[in-house]
């Protein structure tokens, strides 16, 4: 009785028109397997699942015990990788399968998986390929010592058997991964990659495949000599079992990948056409469209926008896992990120440095040079650069944003300034054009505007300035017609506000 295997893979829903390559292919060299896409993500309505050519099946039904927290505490990247064991898992203990092969999305299965086969036919209870067999020391990137940082084994693919060892590990890898799959190299950690360093010393079972023909892929094309022969594509005379596309896109034809400097189409051009009928295949499924659908966990309940930095926030304040009810996501998540930050003390003096804030400022050495958190004017310096610069920066949504200041002189003396910040309020207060941001202004008068601010205050009016200049967009007009040629619309905004970098340089 032949062996039952399913092959499956993962991905979020703008990454469809890849799976639909993959699984197709695999089909071609295998009907009789089992196909399977793990969304890491909801259908939403923007595909019918069940005309897909494979089964989908979301990650959220796959019995995760603190699904929501992982979807919170991810971002896309380290989501669809965190998965991955439970799906090992899921299928294992429901499909009746005897094995079961992951392959990323961005594969491409060129011929029969014999070899994986046979080391699961002849007890194998996982089946990994390292990235590397050979030291790669030619200045290029990646390196092996690149490799070391990414992991030993490439975790585009691995292959588990049914059996208690199999399923020992799996179950141990999920429960790392629950609360670990972040990318901090700084930490020893890469998604799932860097946990199956520790294989070896698991599984007595454990295969190691090193065939040229499998997990061909930028990072080991120095010892892999991929050709054309006429009739079939072969990786040092093997017939190619399946190339691993990472870091492709499919309109940069002049790209080999992203995540490398060492090959381009001069010293690679035997695989031009590998490549050029990838991309090709990728327009056919569909990219143009689907690379534009949106993750649906890039937002909470209420489209609440999570941005990367506050999902750090998130996983620095709860190391453990814990269960979150969907309708209270949204207020933890405000209530973190705008409670009081630690290790700022703000004296009584009226500043307010959030946790979010905080983050922001311990993980950036240029913001410690630019402001000192230990003085209320370093903090209220910050505080102007925050509501200037960080929701453009970090994608934050405005509830964990300080209040956005009207007008200048609001700004200006927010937050119970101190008297010497009354200079200021005089200023403002002394000129008109100040007082409503809704004032239609002339181009010109701007510089003579920022010119009545005291040298001395500048450089703390400088960010608040821009503010509000921004505000009274687009109620600044031209002067005559020779202004508007000079300051065409087109003009970057950037540019037409760059006095504000002379004399006193923005914070």
């Amino acid at each position: 009785m032949s062996k039952r295997i399913g092959v499956f893979t993962i991905a979020s829903k703008n990454y469809l028109a890849y799976v639909r390559v993959l699984l197709k292919s695999v089909a071609e060299v295998h009907p009789e397997y089992a196909l399977y896409l793990c969304l890491a993500d909801r259908v939403d309505g923007y595909f019918d699942a069940e005309s897909e050519p494979f089964t989908v099946v979301q990650a959220d039904s796959i019995g995760i015990p603190t699904f929501d927290d992982m979807a919170i505490r991810y971002d896309i990247m380290e989501f669809n990788t965190a998965v991955k064991p439970y799906m090992f898992q899921w299928l294992l203990e429901n499909k009746e399968l005897d094995s079961v092969i992951y392959l990323d999305p961005d594969i491409r299965v060129y011929s029969r998986l014999s070899a994986i086969e046979q080391q699961l036919a002849t007890g194998g209870s996982v089946v990994l390929t390292p990235h590397i067999t050979r030291p790669v020391e030619d200045g290029k990137n990646p390196n092996d010592y690149h490799m070391l940082q990414a992991g030993v084994f490439n975790l585009g693919f691995a292959a588990v058997r049914s059996c208690p060892e199999g399923l020992a590990f799996v179950a141990w890898w999920g429960r790392r991964l629950a609360t670990m799959a972040i990318a901090d190299l700084a930490r020893n950690l890469f998604t799932d990659q860097r946990w199956c360093d520790l294989a070896p010393c698991f599984l007595d079972d454990l295969r190691i495949l090193k065939h040229p023909a499998y997990n061909v892929a930028y990072w080991n094309l120095l010892e892999r000599d991929v050709q054309f022969d006429g009739e079939a594509w072969r990786s040092n005379g093997e017939l190619l079992a399946f190339f691993h596309f990472s870091g492709i896109n499919a309109s940069k034809g002049d790209l080999v990948s992203k995540h490398q400097d060492r090959f381009d189409w001069t010293n690679l051009p035997q695989c031009r056409p590998l490549f050029d009928r990838y991309r090709e295949s990728l327009i056919a499924e569909g990219w143009e469209q689907t690379s534009k659908w949106p993750y649906a966990y890039a937002s909470t309940v209420g489209q609440f926008g999570v941005a990367s930095i506050m999902r750090r926030l998130y996983r620095e304040t709860f190391s453990q896992s814990q269960s979150l009810p969907s309708t209270g996501t949204k207020t933890l998540l405000i209530d973190l990120c705008n409670a009081p930050a630690r290790n700022v003390v703000a004296d009584g003096d009226g500043t307010y440095v959030s946790q979010l804030m905080e983050l922001v400022y311990r993980l950036r050495p240029d913001l410690q040079a630019a402001f000192s958190l230990g003085t209320p004017e370093g903090r209220r310096q910050f505080i102007g650069w925050f509501v200037e610069a960080a929701a453009r920066e970090y994608g934050l949504p405005g509830e964990v944003l300080p209040p956005k200041p009207t007008t200048v002189s609001d700004a200006l003396v927010s937050r119970n300034a101190e008297p010497a910040n009354a200079s200021v309020r005089e200023v403002v207060a002394s000129s008109p054009d100040f007082a409503d941001p809704r004032t239609s202004l002339d181009i010109q008068d701007l510089p003579r505007l920022w010119s009545s601010v005291p040298e001395a205050l500048k450089a703390r009016a400088a960010p608040l300035f821009k503010h509000w200049i921004r505000q009274a967009v687009p109620n600044v007009r031209p002067a005559s017609a020779s202004a508007l040629e000079a300051a065409p619309s087109r003009t970057p905004f950037s540019e037409r506000i760059r006095f504000l970098e002379e004399p006193a340089p923005l914070k």
